[in-house]
């Protein structure tokens, strides 16, 4: 009989946060901010928020897991991605 692997509640947790984070920052990165001198795409507002979770999933859960995570970050963003590109294309 096989074992089911179970997942931590802490990890499903964290990979929501970081594909939230990833999606939102992607999608800010279009508005630009004048932060004192400079010009900054809004997106850094919240992209330093997936790169800590994703440094603590690499510490805490190991490599394979972070690889995954970022794999799942990836095919969030396509899917976002393919989803407004069709929204934009279709005729209302």
């Amino acid at each position: 009989m096989k074992m089911k692997k179970s997942v931590s509640s802490v990890l499903a947790v964290l990979a929501v946060l970081f594909t939230s984070a990833l999606i939102v920052a992607n999608i800010l990165a279009n508005k630009q901010l004048a932060i004192w001198q400079w010009s900054v795409p809004a997106g850094v507002l919240c992209f330093p928020i997936s790169y800590i979770i994703s440094d603590v999933v690499s510490e805490v859960y190991g490599y394979a897991i972070s690889r995954k995570l970022a794999w799942l970050g990836f095919a969030v963003n396509a899917w976002m991605s393919l989803t407004v590109y069709l929204a934009v294309i279709i005729p209302g």
